[in-house]
């Protein structure tokens, strides 16, 4: 998929489909999921925070929907 400048930044709508199991160890990885981490997979710092940021849309929907781990 090629993003532009265009439609980079628009908004879209994913749906997931899961057990609760699979959501509950998707929500654990979330929260173990370090900047080291994500970092190792990245180009550079800059993409890596952006990474971070990109995840949390996905951490609060998981949140949403109860699976909130400690």
């Amino acid at each position: 998929m090629t993003t532009t400048a265009t439609n980079a930044n628009r908004c879209v709508d994913i749906q997931l489909h899961m057990t609760r199991n699979e959501a509950h160890l998707f929500a654990l990885l979330l929260k173990r999921l370090t900047f080291s981490d994500v970092l190792s997979c990245a180009v550079d710092r800059d993409e890596a925070h952006d990474m971070i940021e990109a995840l949390k849309p996905l951490d609060q929907g998981f949140a949403e929907a109860g699976f909130c781990p400690r």
